[in-house]
């Protein structure tokens, strides 16, 4: 349909029947456009609310500021860059595409961003903007499973302030401030410090019939056999060969604890923990226990420097020759 010339009329001037036939013929030619287009429905639908306490449709124009609605519905903000659309409710705001059923695919969303995507928290309860909560869920509000489908997914802290500004965390919670159980399953987990950095695996507390809990290997995808557990009481490895550097040096080691100044009342295994080898502690315990322990390296362990020591080779050595000969444990 092509656009018509507007022309402009003053007070007391006559319309022609060919104008106004050339004006009928154009809007009927409209409207048939518009209900093809939306097939035959019309291509906007007004629905009044009856218990609506302002169901009128309000214009204002006011400093760049173009609102429609009355409470306002729709903004355009004139900007630099050029005009801000927002969309504004006294309640909330809900985009509802075709549904989906036994025949027909529903209808999708699609945000066509030119550059970032923003959840703001600045309209929040002053004491809750410090998150925004993002629900998956049924029309029941119970969550179901969301699906990302993306080559790659980045998680930055970039803009973030304050001491941890570079910490990125993770919180899996079953309830407010109840943490719950997080299960990764991949066909393969790599992970991988590319910086200077550690992987620490820090259980804590004791399970229901009051273990210690632990850290365990298993294989058969945690259906299989479990060949090596930790914690502070026990070390299981259990496997068909042990390797180990045959020049590598097996040296006694120390240990000492102090109250910690992070337990948890309700975690009686976090009451203590230990002392650090740092210089000031190494030359604590040496003066105080009359023995030279070697220098700090950032570990736990206190190694007496006066107690023997002997190489792997030389324990596989010496019970080989044992063995060979008949001697110690080994005697016929």
């Amino acid at each position: 349909m092509t656009k018509q010339t507007f022309t402009q009329k003053a007070s007391g001037d006559t319309l022609s029947a060919t104008e106004w036939n050339s004006l009928t013929s154009y809007v009927n030619t409209a409207v048939d456009e518009i209900n093809n287009q939306s097939g035959g429905s019309g291509a906007v639908s007004v629905e009044e609310d009856q218990n609506a306490t302002d169901p009128t449709v309000n214009v204002s124009v006011a400093s760049g500021v173009v609102a429609v609605g009355s409470p306002n519905v729709i903004q355009l903000t004139k900007k630099k860059k050029g005009v801000n659309t927002t969309i504004v409710s006294d309640n909330n705001i809900n985009i509802e595409p075709r549904e989906s059923v036994e025949s027909t695919k529903g209808g999708n969303i699609s945000f066509k961003p030119g550059d970032d995507i923003e959840f703001c928290s600045h309209h929040r309860l002053a004491n809750n903007q410090d998150e925004v909560s993002i629900k998956v869920i049924n029309g029941n509000d119970e969550p179901v499973k969301l699906q990302l489908n993306a080559a790659e997914m980045t998680l930055t802290t970039k803009d973030k302030t304050g001491n941890n500004s570079n910490v990125f965390d993770i919180n899996i919670n079953s309830a407010k401030n109840t943490k719950g159980y997080l299960k990764v399953r991949a066909q393969a987990i790599d992970l991988r410090c590319e910086d200077h950095g550690g992987i620490a695996i820090q259980p804590k507390g004791e399970d229901s019939q009051g273990n210690m809990n632990k850290i365990k290997f298993e294989h058969g995808g945690g259906d299989g056999l479990e060949f090596g557990t930790f914690n502070t009481q026990h070390t299981s490895i259990f496997t068909n060969d042990y390797r180990f550097n045959k020049d590598g040096v097996i040296r006694l080691a120390n240990r000492f604890t102090e109250v910690s100044d992070k337990a948890d009342a309700n975690d009686p295994t976090t009451a203590y923990k230990y002392i650090k080898n740092d210089s000031v502690n190494n030359a604590a315990k040496a003066q105080s226990e009359g023995v030279t322990y070697n220098a700090a390296d950032d570990f736990y362990d206190f190694v007496d420097s006066s107690d023997p020591t002997c190489t792997w080779e030389d324990i596989v050595k010496f019970i080989a020759w044992a063995k060979a000969n008949n001697q110690g444990p080994f005697a016929v």
